[in-house]
């Protein structure tokens, strides 16, 4: 017996009748995902490294630099 070989064609413009699910518009799932949201920017630290020959230069960083580290 010959095994048969056929090419399978998907057609790209035809629509399947089963919906796909958006998740992130249902209910439990925006209160999950306000759990894990910020309250709000954080606080300046302070920085302890009183010399620089440990090389941190913690003074130098702005507060845009920390909503930025934040905000990822």
């Amino acid at each position: 017996m010959e095994c048969q070989e056929q090419e399978v064609v998907l057609e790209p413009n035809r629509k399947g009748h089963k919906k796909i699910a958006d998740k992130s518009t249902w209910k439990r799932e925006l209160e999950k995902s306000k759990q894990h949201m910020s309250k709000g920017l954080p606080f300046i630290p302070q920085c302890v490294h009183g010399n620089s020959k440990q090389g941190y230069k913690c003074n130098q960083l702005t507060v845009q630099d920390y909503s930025k580290f934040h905000s990822q």
